[in-house]
């Protein structure tokens, strides 16, 4: 009798055992085929250039080799915390975040996952001049001269310009108009522009009269 008491506890024991271990199995199991991570997995920091529309489909922000094929094919999708002020409109209507970080949560299944956004401006304005080079007579006075009537620039962002010009129209000769167009990320882009000062007009020339006294010829 207490040696099948014995066989009995015994296998109680084992029995306990194995659920234990296939519980344990489960659980990992389980857990293996939920697994979800977002790539870069050391840091959730993701940068995008100035002018990317988010992507709407979360699976880009996904790190393949950490994450299990069944979360993959999850449904997926993207929350970023931002507000209008933080937006820009295209000439198309499309709207883009500016440069700044925003939180944001990517969501796949019942898993919520935070992360940053990064959005940096490295692009260089665009910058156009409307003829490469201009003259001006001798003497011309420049004082309020347009210089921005000769270059245009586009670009994502604001940008300034930037006018460099030394031109002395009461001394004949080439120079150089260089302009500056920058954004606030402190990308830019130079132009320059030729300009010549004419040549001081020679006197007009005197003709004598039969009296002896001189007069200027008129043309």
């Amino acid at each position: 009798m207490e040696k099948k008491k014995k066989i009995i506890v015994g296998s109680a024991a084992i029995a306990i055992v194995a659920a234990i271990g296939i519980g344990f199995w489960y659980n990992s199991y389980q857990a293996e085929q939920n697994c979800f991570a977002l790539l870069p997995a050391d840091s959730e920091v993701y940068t995008m250039e100035l002018g990317s529309v988010t992507p709407s489909d979360a699976s880009v922000f996904v790190d393949v080799e950490n994450t299990s094929e069944k979360m993959q094919n999850a449904q997926k999708d993207i929350h970023l915390n931002y507000t209008d002020d933080q937006t820009i409109t295209k000439e198309d209507g499309t709207a883009y975040l500016k440069v700044g970080d925003y939180e944001g949560t990517v969501t796949a299944g019942s898993q919520e996952l935070p992360f940053t956004l990064h959005i940096v401006d490295t692009t260089a304005p665009k910058a156009t001049l409307s003829q490469e080079s201009i003259s001006f007579d001798y003497g011309t006075d420049l004082t309020n001269h347009d210089w921005n009537q000769y270059i245009s620039a586009s670009d994502l962002d604001e940008t300034t310009i930037t006018v460099e010009q030394g031109v002395d129209t009461n001394t004949a000769g080439s120079y150089t108009v260089k302009f500056i167009i920058a954004d606030p990320s402190g990308n830019s882009v130079e132009k320059e522009l030729a300009v010549t000062v004419n040549e001081k007009p020679a006197p007009a020339p005197t003709t004598t009269t039969s009296s002896g006294s001189s007069s200027t010829s008129k043309r």
